[in-house]
């Protein structure tokens, strides 16, 4: 009936999405370096949906020792993620909180290889805390892992929110 459609329509949260533009660091083993990241983000009811791909060229990572990444040995030149997370988020009218785990694929190469030299599938972690004092123009803060048989990581980053917000 119309009345059961309107009092439903009426309990759900209203649907924000948005996307960041992110800088930071990460570090992990043979890893620490710049990371920046552009990350799609969708919430709706509670629950955050969001994509995201992570990157980080000429980073710090030295890898010298046999049966690390593939087993080569040489300075990587570049590392790219890219993931699709599904979490559950605070929403209040400036504020948001979220966490989240997914999916992911992992992929680097060496200074010396224009191709890939090691891929991953990886497990992908984040927390998203952002303050958006306009309702389409916010900054936060962007807690992330990844978790792969080859290049494990975390870090964090601050970022600009657009889209949304509130």
């Amino acid at each position: 009936s119309i009345g059961t459609a309107v009092s439903q329509d009426s309990l759900s949260t209203p649907s924000r999405i948005w996307v960041s533009l992110s800088y930071g660091s990460a570090k992990g083993n043979n890893f620490s370096g710049e990371m920046g990241a552009l990350i799609l983000s969708l919430v709706r009811d509670n629950q955050v949906y969001s994509a995201r791909i992570l990157g980080a060229t000429r980073p710090s990572i030295s890898v010298t020792t046999a049966g690390d990444f593939n087993s080569y040995s040489g300075n990587l030149n570049r590392i790219l993620e890219t993931s699709v997370l599904y979490g559950l988020a605070l929403n209040k009218k400036f504020l948001h909180f979220s966490i989240s785990g997914g999916i992911g694929f992992l992929w680097g190469n060496t200074y010396s290889e224009p191709t890939p030299t090691f891929k991953s599938l990886s497990f992908t972690f984040d927390v998203q805390i952002g303050f958006s004092p306009t309702p389409v123009i916010g900054i936060g803060l962007y807690f992330f892992a990844n978790l792969n048989s080859r290049a494990s990581f975390d870090g964090a980053m601050v970022c600009l929110h657009l889209g949304k917000l509130w």
